[in-house]
């Protein structure tokens, strides 16, 4: 192992829904997810957990999830978090996006940013829709800039595991404030 750190990451409950038994849907996606959970289970690292997500995990019906995170409990791999709704982020969050449906969009997951602030700063979620809206608000709020997303369904491009790997580092490349290179037509 690379790094020895050992971080506090909010895992999405988006992660081990994903993570159940491979879908003909989502084959690739089911087993870069159970392969990222199995390896968070054997490294140093803590999932996260606040009212708001945990809320959000007992409502999951998926067996994966349910055996997944009783795992981690057992083997005292949870941080409880008291991160609770933070107001003024919120303001910031719907002050810098005009469209309903961006700004419900991003709420419905800002407990997953303020368990993140709270903590560590990061976020493993399969929402690209979601981050792609807070890479462009983090140019506008502050507190979104260093929060680091990785998706782990994403094995090839963001390379989740040898990232957890190596101490989960915030890399500017994986923070809510990078702006991709723009590439010529």
């Amino acid at each position: 192992m690379g790094g020895t750190a050992s971080r506090r990451l909010v895992i999405d409950v988006s992660v081990a829904n994903t993570a159940g038994p491979p879908r003909e849907d989502q084959p690739d996606q089911s087993r870069g997810c159970a392969a990222f959970l199995d390896a968070v289970r054997q490294s140093a690292h803590l999932l996260v957990m606040t009212q708001d997500v945990e809320r959000e995990w007992n409502a999951s019906n998926a067996d994966y999830a349910t055996r997944w995170r009783s795992a981690m409990v057992s083997i005292g791999k949870v941080h409880f978090s008291r991160a609770v709704a933070d107001s003024e982020l919120r303001a910031k969050i719907k002050g810098s996006v005009r469209g309903a449906s961006e700004q419900q969009g991003m709420l419905k997951d800002a407990h997953l940013i303020e368990a993140a602030v709270d903590t560590d700063r990061r976020v493993v979620s399969c929402d690209d829709t979601v981050r792609r809206l807070y890479r462009r608000v983090a140019q506008r709020v502050d507190d979104l800039r260093e929060i680091v997303w990785v998706n782990p369904t994403k094995t090839t491009e963001e390379t989740p595991i040898p990232w957890l790997q190596d101490g989960a580092p915030a890399k500017p490349r994986r923070m809510l404030s990078y702006r991709p290179p723009v590439t010529p037509h």
